[in-house]
């Protein structure tokens, strides 16, 4: 490119400058109007996708003011190329503001997804897919507007990616992978999961792998083709929590007695304000050698953990308060595990 007088750059610079400020200008006054026509709740599109419409505006201001200038034609090609190519990232930054907005419009509306769970788990994804594809095109709509050919390379691109395909096998299997953990949803970001010994709060689901937050506060990164297939516990997903309980009392108990702690511990499952439709369970299981197993289960309405924490705390000390009143002792032989589980703890997200 031939010299450029500084006459000429000054001219270059403040035109430049000028299609800046006329931009930002028109775009205020047009996103204004647009605020004031519009509901307000698409006012945050609005300022969202200001930016890149500027930006845009300005470009084709500036490329505009070049054509009245006296400059080398070398120069003038240089800034037509540079103009080009900024115009394209600017056009790619609109398209990727674009993208978001449509992603957020469509998980912002419930109605749109109340029977269809699986389509509003895919849009994670579906956004990630759609910025990779618009850089993509962006590439190839640089070097098209460089002058190199499109044709060859979208052909050298498609044998690049045969080649890039059977070398990166697992790559797609976990791409793969998500989009079948997005259809079959056994999990979804904000889960509180058991996968495989790991429990934690899933993260994220990227591509790739998806992320657990452990009760450690560890990170554990699953890859997703791996994910798929593995067995999956979906703590997030219970509509209610078991109370089991087995109590073993002294061979000394007297039948009366433990007539009275099984009706009294009966009804107090069955009189309490959380306990679900299913009816209670309370029966004696033994007799040991040396002691009586007496067995109690309910089911209790409620999601949250922590306030069935609060129900079984109370309950525990309700049901020893009535074997202390029946005039009965706990024996002092080991009582096995109860049938259930024991309940995961809860970990911050």
């Amino acid at each position: 490119m031939h010299s450029l007088t500084w006459q000429q750059g000054l001219l270059i610079a403040g035109s430049l400058i000028a299609a800046i400020i006329v931009a930002r200008l028109v775009g205020h006054l047009v996103a204004k109007l647009l605020c004031r026509l519009l509901p307000s709740r698409n006012t945050v599109a609005v300022q969202r996708i200001r930016g890149p419409i500027v930006l845009v505006l300005a470009l084709g201001l500036w490329q505009l003011a070049l054509v009245f200038f006296e400059l080398p034609e070398d120069a003038r090609t240089t800034l037509h190329d540079i103009g080009r190519i900024c115009l394209v990232l600017s056009l790619v930054w609109s398209a990727l503001r674009a993208a978001n907005l449509v992603v957020d419009h469509l998980a912002s509306r419930g109605d749109l997804f109340a029977n269809h769970e699986a389509s509003r788990a895919l849009l994670p994804l579906g956004r990630r897919v759609a910025q990779i594809v618009i850089f993509a095109v962006a590439v190839i709509a640089v070097f098209g507007s460089l002058g190199y050919s499109v044709t060859g390379l979208v052909a050298g691109l498609g044998i690049g990616g045969i080649a890039v395909a059977l070398a990166a096998q697992k790559t797609l299997e976990n791409v793969l992978g998500a989009f079948a953990l997005g259809i079959d949803q056994p999990l979804r970001e904000g889960d509180f999961v058991k996968v495989d010994q790991t429990i934690g709060t899933v993260e994220q689901i990227g591509l790739r792998s998806t992320r657990v937050r452990t009760l450690d506060r560890t990170l554990v990164a699953y890859p997703n083709g791996k994910l798929a297939d593995s067995v999956i516990e979906r703590f997030s997903a219970r509509d209610r929590f078991r109370f089991v309980v087995r109590f073993r009392l002294g061979l000394a108990t007297t039948s009366a007695q433990l007539r009275t702690i099984r009706d009294r511990i009966d009804r107090l499952l069955v009189e309490h304000a959380k306990r679900s439709a299913d009816a209670p369970s309370v029966h004696l299981t033994g007799p040991g050698d040396t002691w009586f197993d007496l067995e109690a289960m309910a089911w209790f309405a409620t999601s949250d953990y922590t306030e069935f924490q609060d129900v079984r705390d109370q309950l525990l000390l309700d049901c020893l308060d009535i074997i202390a009143g029946a005039g009965a002792m706990l024996s002092g032989a080991p009582v096995p595990a109860p049938a259930a589980p024991a309940q995961p703890q809860w970990g911050a997200s």
